[in-house]
């Protein structure tokens, strides 16, 4: 994509605001101690200040939108996407919750596998997207270069699950977290350990 640096540096701060909130909330709902190192923001402040700044970013992160040097048009659209990604990580962790409490161990592999990767594409996939979709955007691309960037971000998602996975079991002070922080969740890794090496080529060839 050809595009001017310094056309979108506003929109580098808006990602960096939606993101951060996102982290904010995944903190409280996981109930973690540590955030990169340090302590979560609730813990340090309490959850009704957390909560608060969660908004009071994603509220920045629109305005940040909106100062934009760049088509009208494009601002509606990129105001668009970031309220369907919302809803898409309000609606997954709802999910999650209901998948881990409604899981039976008489499930099938294949039936847990297609609810977990469709949760992680929802969650850590749509965060993916969204580095991508309002830079395409801007630059007008086409609708095969918004899908290639679609898929890149849902097979990215998967993998940072994995990773995240395996960084549950090794020490905080290596990960930026506490170990054993999702010891009751089902991990990606259970299911497809071997499929998500096999896969991993695929990046590059798509």
């Amino acid at each position: 994509l050809q595009l001017e640096q310094t056309k979108i540096s506003k929109l580098y701060n808006a990602l960096e605001c939606l993101q951060a909130a996102s982290l904010i909330l995944d903190d409280i709902d996981d109930q973690s101690l540590l955030r990169r190192e340090k302590i979560a923001l609730y813990k340090a402040f309490g959850l009704t200040k957390a909560t608060y700044s969660a908004l009071q970013l994603i509220m920045l992160g629109n305005q940040n939108v909106s100062n934009l040097e760049i088509e009208d048009s494009a601002k509606t659209k990129i105001h668009e996407y970031i309220s369907r990604a919302t809803i898409a990580l309000i609606h997954c962790q709802v999910s999650e919750f209901t998948f881990e409490a409604q899981r039976l161990p008489e499930q099938s592999k294949e039936v847990l596998l297609r609810e977990l990767t469709k949760i992680n594409r929802l969650k850590t996939g749509v965060a993916f997207e969204a580095c991508f979709h309002p830079v395409a955007i801007i630059a007008n691309a086409s609708l095969d270069q918004m899908n290639r960037f679609e898929k890149l971000a849902n097979y990215l998602g998967e993998y940072f699950q994995v990773l995240d996975d395996i960084g549950d079991l090794i020490p905080s002070n290596q990960m930026g977290k506490e170990p054993l922080q999702d010891a009751n969740k089902l991990k990606s890794i259970e299911l497809h350990e071997e499929e998500m090496i096999t896969r991993l080529p695929l990046l590059y060839d798509e």
